[in-house]
């Protein structure tokens, strides 16, 4: 089956909850100014200029279940530094932004997104028109999920077996997406 170019209908949709957190939500839970960035620009502006639209209690307590859990991973993720992991792996990674705005750079931390080819093609040409970088501790890991083993995929992209990891399950969810 062959997977769409952009990312899935859930994690589009996350990223725009986390995208409208940055702008309607005070005090913040989650700071995560690239979310704005990374979702087309008349998203971004639509979140913007109607406002009201994302204040619906569906709309706020659905963001609410992704700001947490986002908040909650990082948190157990900065727990786990201090305790010595330094690579990080985001399976489904769609558009997670972690990698472009990580505090734990200057500790050696190696990030591996793992997701289809074709989407994090398209997430790398939305990084570069949005004027972001790809930060050197980021390695992407192509995978067909259904066909590929996780584990051979992530050594081949250096991924090291015999360190302590953190592994994290972004929304992705590009396997059930229309």
């Amino acid at each position: 089956m062959k997977k769409p170019e952009g990312p899935g209908l859930t994690a589009y949709k996350v990223a725009m909850m986390r995208a409208a957190h940055q702008i309607i939500d005070h005090p913040k839970v989650f700071d995560d100014p690239v979310a704005l960035k990374i979702i087309n620009a008349h998203d971004a502006f639509e979140i913007g200029s109607k406002k009201q639209k994302f204040k619906t209690k569906l709309h706020k307590y659905l963001r609410a279940i992704v700001i947490a859990r986002s908040r909650f991973a990082e948190d157990e993720l900065s727990a786990a530094i201090r305790r010595g992991v330094r690579q990080y792996v985001i399976l489904g990674a769609g558009l997670d932004t972690f990698a472009y705005r990580n505090p734990h750079s200057v500790n050696g931390l190696r990030i591996f997104e793992v997701d289809y080819p074709t989407l994090q093609k398209w997430k790398q040409r939305q990084i570069k028109a949005a004027g972001i970088s790809i930060p050197e501790t980021l390695t992407f890991t192509p995978i067909d999920f259904e066909r590929q083993s996780l584990a051979e995929q992530l050594r081949n992209t250096g991924f090291k077996t015999d360190e302590p990891s953190f592994f994290f399950m972004s929304w992705s969810n590009n396997v059930s997406d229309p």
